[in-house]
Formats: structure tokens, sequence, C-alpha cells
């Protein structure tokens, strides 16, 4: 049985909500041993696109069913996080401060200060993104940072011989 901490970013919630496929594989992986968890700036973060342009009562609760059925941990504020979303953020606007978003920059902290072991996501920044050589120094990882759909490929999918 597996122990590895699943970070779900905010695109993979809406992808299982709207989707069987996406919920199927993220439901595997909670059999297969995997712990889910995520940050209360995903949880909002969620619930507000769940609401534009009008909410849709069934995908609230569709939200609320994946969050019990998977035992979802919530990630909550610390100092560690308020760190390095400043140095994440510092880091990431010098490069390029158009392109990384605060919560991108916010969930992924999270996903390091609880030393999650995988950060699914679809943004292919946060996914090709490197640490600061300040924050490796200070022995910070980052967790390793791919599509469900590449997760899935990788770590659910029995491979044939």
């Amino acid at each position: 049985m597996n122990n590895s901490t699943l970070f779900l970013d905010t695109c993979i919630f809406i992808d299982c909500i709207e989707s069987d496929y996406y919920k199927k594989i993220v439901t595997h992986a909670v059999n297969a041993g995997y712990h889910i968890t995520t940050s209360i700036t995903v949880l909002g973060e969620t619930l507000t696109q769940l609401m534009e342009p009008s909410p849709e009562t069934d995908k609230f609760v569709k939200f609320k069913e994946h969050l019990y059925e998977w035992q979802v941990h919530f990630c909550v504020p610390n100092d560690v996080i308020r760190i390095l979303c400043y140095k994440i953020g510092e880091y990431m606007t010098k490069r390029d401060p158009l392109y990384y978003e605060v919560t991108d920059r916010t969930h992924l902290a999270y996903s390091i200060a609880y030393k999650s072991d995988f950060f699914l996501t679809k943004d292919k920044g946060l996914i090709d993104y490197d640490l600061p050589r300040e924050l490796k120094d200070l022995e910070f990882v980052k967790p390793k940072t791919m599509s469900l759909e590449a997760f899935n490929r990788k770590y659910l999918v029995k491979k044939r011989i």
C-alpha cells in the first residue's frame, strides 16, 4: 500500500467534478493508498470558479462528495507558507511577472510546506518551475509536479510486459 500524498490543484478538482474519467483516476489513487491533500486557498478558488458565471448546485454537491469520499486533508496557513510565498513570489515575478499568478504560487508553497510527494496540476509553468537556489539551500523540496494524466500513466496504470 502506498503512503504518498497528492496535493490537488484547483484545475484537478474542477476536472474531477466535470468528468468521471478524471474522478476515477483520483479514486484509483486513493484506493492505491495515496492520501489526498489540498490547501484552503485551493478550496476557496475552486468554490469561486464553481460560482462563475452562476452557481450550479450539482457541481457543489459533487465537490463536497469528492472531498468526503477521498478524505481530503486541508492545509492551513503557517509561517513556513508565509516565507515560501514571499520567496517564490519574489523569484517568479523577477523571471516573468505576467506569467505566474499569485494563487498558483500560493498553492505550490502550501504543497512544499506540507511536504507533499506530488503536486497535480495542468499548469505547465508550475510543472516546469524549479525552486530558486536559496530555497533549495534551506532544504525545501518541490514535489513531483505533473498533470493528473501523467501521474496516472506513470504511477497507477499497470505496465504490460
